[in-house]
């Protein structure tokens, strides 16, 4: 899958360029594709909790198909990553320090993610530092996405609203799935009060 993924955001890529021209354009346009297929990738793993939960408890296969989600997804932001550069350098764009705040932060938790999804990383870090890396992780990078989303729909950017509003959906079934965890614990904690 990962190869895959990568290989398929390397061919975007470069038809992007081939066909819009070595500018800023093509380059934007190069963008624009590699963060169209990247975004299924990361609406499953993001979406992989909340399955789980709505399935009734853990699946015992999901951690290793979220790890390779995120895994694909961080390859193909690999390739992004080496389009914003060419951005930067070919043609003189300058990222704004929000971009580079947050995109940058993005960037440094997927390769977190991805690292923390191979068992070797995982009982060097512990469980529980694992974990928050993972929460804080995702949705970080999930907002970032829905945001840069927002406001390229906001920019009459048409393309961008299907992600979007399955980034919402993707929002509303974890926010379902919380609230059921959240009453769930709660009543466990009222029957062990009173028994």
């Amino acid at each position: 899958m990962v190869l895959g993924a990568a290989a398929v955001a390397v061919a975007l890529a470069i038809g992007s360029v081939a066909i819009a021209g070595t500018g800023q354009h093509g380059l934007e346009v190069g963008l624009r594709l590699t963060a169209g297929w990247a975004f299924p990738f990361l609406a499953a793993a993001y979406a992989a909790p909340a399955l789980a939960a709505m399935r009734g408890g853990p699946l015992p296969w999901l951690p290793a198909v979220q790890g390779q989600l995120w895994r694909a997804f961080a390859a193909i932001f690999a390739v992004h990553l080496v389009l914003i550069a060419a951005l930067v350098v070919f043609a003189g764009v300058a990222p704004l320090a929000l971009s580079l705040l947050g995109g940058g932060l993005a960037y440094l938790l997927i390769g977190g993610i991805v690292l923390t999804s191979f068992d070797g990383f995982r009982a060097k870090l512990g469980s529980a530092r694992v974990e928050l890396l993972q929460r804080l992780g995702e949705h970080w990078v999930f907002a970032v996405f829905t945001f840069t989303m927002a406001g390229a729909v906001a920019e009459g950017i048409v393309a961008w609203l299907p992600p979007l509003l399955a980034a919402v959906g993707v929002y509303a079934a974890r926010f379902v799935t919380w609230r059921r965890g959240v009453r769930s614990r709660t009543r466990a904690a009222e029957d062990s009060a009173l028994a």
